[in-house]
């Protein structure tokens, strides 16, 4: 599925793709209410997240002109304007729905889910063929309730098939709806995951769903009557069902970073009630007349912003927002009632909530193509790559954690182009990034991210007036040599990262016996 998403702000715009890419939804930026409303007229869309506030054209001006101008494409409104004569303008503007920010995507997810059923005509929250099951919300196909591992393209095609069961798709509609037009491959890429796709399915004897349809495309095939069922061997990963007590195991490299997060959340829940205690005789409902301790404030502040680009770089979005809310209440109040500093530290809670619950999306993906690795016989190179402190030209920078942002992020996107659609390349911490390289081995992997360092070393970083030198080292394990679970793969990527770190230069090593410097 194919989403425009038009919003300004920056930040938040990086975050949102990230967190509909990781559902398995594409997505096209703009970053103003005219660009937004040519993409919108010159491409097919499944829905557009539109920002109310916009530079050159306002959100309900955009949402106004393409339903003038016949555009039925689903619009959910995002604004920070909460109140009900703006939702209803919005609404009687066009929209389908309207989210007042900052949300729990969530919530977003979940309004996305919904506005595609309705428009598919289609009340069940599973989209079904036969014995065969998508789930959106968990982005889960299963056969008789055994997950089965698919590519992100895969997934996307299939959702597409089964969200439009009677339509014949061209190649040229599936390029429009499956790949972004920055990156649209041939005909012949298209036929190749196609060709995946059926074969993944006739292996759990899922037979023919997708059907040839000569000279006009491709189609959904209606579902024969259901098979004797074959028997077959549950693959773990993301919401496979685990016997207890087995769980947790492969995740237990995880378990020291869950606790230092939540051990610096309750932190700051701490030194936000120590400024209600000295709030002990002021009313709650009511700010006190000087300011509690400004720089208190403004240093919590700081350690808040630092734990929600933390909780980002892991995926934890919502959760990054929620701690963004306190360090904006922080820093734009410079007196805060007790009122207020105890719904910070509920929030504070809600944090602590989702930690003590939630599994990074990465640990899951990684987890499902070690399975289908192991299945297939095929090598997992599992990298842990580490951005090496920046060296700026000009020492007095402004701004040391916006230059830093600016390099992690453009790291992030030349990852991303560089290395496939199907590998899984993803945040893992401030400044450390880990990837699952389905059917490359040692050497193979070695060499790859050698030739990206050579790469990522000659592009030019500028933040501002501040130039930058960036260069990293990377850890590389290999499955099944460094061993057959995720945690033995892990721990052997870090150990070889830390030798790598030793001598603060790039390089790249792999344990035991290969390593490469450079």
């Amino acid at each position: 599925m194919k989403f425009l998403v038009v919003e300004d702000n920056q930040i938040f715009a990086q975050v949102l793709v990230q967190v509909l890419t990781q559902h398995q939804y594409l997505a096209d930026l703009a970053t103003d209410g005219e660009m937004g409303k040519a993409m919108a007229e010159a491409f097919s869309y499944d829905l557009i997240l539109l920002d109310y506030m916009l530079p050159k054209l306002d959100g309900l001006d955009v949402c106004k002109q393409l339903r003038s101008a016949g555009n039925q494409t689903p619009i959910i409104l995002m604004s920070a304007r909460g109140s009900g004569p703006d939702k209803i303008s919005g609404l009687d503007a066009g929209a389908d729905d309207y989210l007042v920010k900052p949300f729990d995507f969530e919530e977003l997810l979940a309004r996305i889910r919904a506005i595609l059923r309705r428009n598919a005509g289609n009340t069940s929250p599973m989209l079904h063929w036969g014995e065969l099951c998508l789930d959106p919300g968990n982005i889960v196909v299963s056969v008789r309730k055994v997950p089965i591992s698919l590519t992100p393209k895969e997934y996307a095609l299939l959702e597409l098939f089964l969200r439009n069961p009677s339509r014949i798709f061209s190649v040229d509609n599936l390029l429009d709806k499956v790949w972004s037009f920055e990156k649209s491959p041939g005909a012949g890429c298209v036929r190749t995951h196609i060709k995946g796709l059926r074969q993944k399915l006739k292996d759990v004897n899922v037979h023919d769903i997708i059907e040839n349809v000569y000279g006009l495309g491709y189609r959904l095939k209606l579902p024969e009557p259901p098979r004797a069922p074959a028997p077959m061997v549950p693959v773990s990963g993301m919401n496979s069902p685990m016997p207890d007590g087995v769980l947790e195991e492969p995740w237990a490299f995880w378990h020291p970073l869950r606790s230092h997060a939540l051990q610096r959340v309750g932190e700051m829940k701490k030194r936000l009630q120590g400024l209600i205690e000295r709030l002990a005789d002021v009313p709650v409902d009511r700010p006190i007349d000087e300011p509690v301790n400004e720089p208190v404030q403004q240093q919590i502040a700081l350690e808040v912003d630092e734990l929600a680009r933390w909780l980002s770089g892991f995926g934890f979005y919502g959760a990054a927002i929620q701690c963004q809310t306190i360090s904006e209440k922080l820093r734009s109040s410079t007196s805060l009632s007790a009122y207020w500093l105890q719904q910070l530290i509920a929030l504070g809670t809600a944090v602590e909530v989702v930690l003590a619950k939630a599994l990074p999306q990465t640990l899951q993906d990684l987890a499902r193509l070690l399975g289908l690795a192991q299945r297939q016989n095929q090598c997992l190179c599992l990298s842990l790559i580490e951005l090496l402190p920046c060296e700026a030209t000009e020492q007095a920078a402004s701004d040391v954690a916006v230059v830093n942002d600016y390099v992690v992020n453009t790291f992030a996107d030349q990852l991303r182009t560089t290395f496939r659609g199907e590998d899984i390349v993803s945040r893992w911490g401030r400044h450390r990034f880990l990837m699952g390289l389905y059917g490359v081995d040692l050497p193979e992997g070695m060499q790859r991210l050698a030739q990206f360092l050579a790469r990522w070393q000659q592009v030019s970083l500028t933040a501002g007036e501040v130039s930058v030198q960036s260069t990293f080292a990377a850890g590389v394990a290999v499955s099944p040599q460094h061993g057959i679970d995720l945690s033995s793969l892990y721990d052997a990527a870090d150990s070889a990262l830390t030798q790598a770190k030793v001598t603060a230069q790039a390089r790249i090593q792999a344990i035991p016996l290969v390593n490469s410097s450079l």
